[in-house]
């Protein structure tokens, strides 16, 4: 006869899931700042400021001026939701290439990204990767 002890069971299966998301988190972050590291010529002016000459198309990831973007990528995990977060830290840029403005077509680079990771992403959650 085989006894389980359930309790102990979701415990270690719960640890081992929470690792997967880890490396998930640590995945997709390697290959978004990757997708995001994508040069233009540019100029920079006396004060500082970037000025691009072959800027992104909407629907493209954005190419970088000063790999801002590109640096700020992280990702957080939550065990007790069990919820892995993937995101920039800076405030508003990401989101406005994200969704776009009135001025600008979205550059949806959380988007595309994930679409192009997804399917090894969710490998590695269940453990395949």
């Amino acid at each position: 006869m085989i006894r389980w002890n359930l309790t102990n069971f979701l415990k270690l299966t719960q640890d081992e899931l929470a690792k997967n998301f880890v490396k998930a988190g640590v995945y997709f972050v390697s290959q978004q700042r990757q997708f995001l590291n994508r040069d233009q010529p540019y100029r920079r002016a006396p004060s500082g400021r970037h000025t691009g000459f072959d800027p992104s198309l909407p629907g493209e990831f954005p190419r970088k001026l000063t790999g801002q973007l590109m640096r700020s990528v992280t990702w957080s995990f939550d065990k007790s939701k069990m919820a892995l977060t993937v995101g920039s830290n800076l405030k508003p840029y990401p989101a406005i290439l994200q969704s776009g403005s009135s001025f600008m077509e979205p550059r949806p680079w959380l988007s595309l990204g994930f679409a192009q990771v997804r399917e090894r992403v969710g490998q590695i959650i269940v453990g395949k990767g």
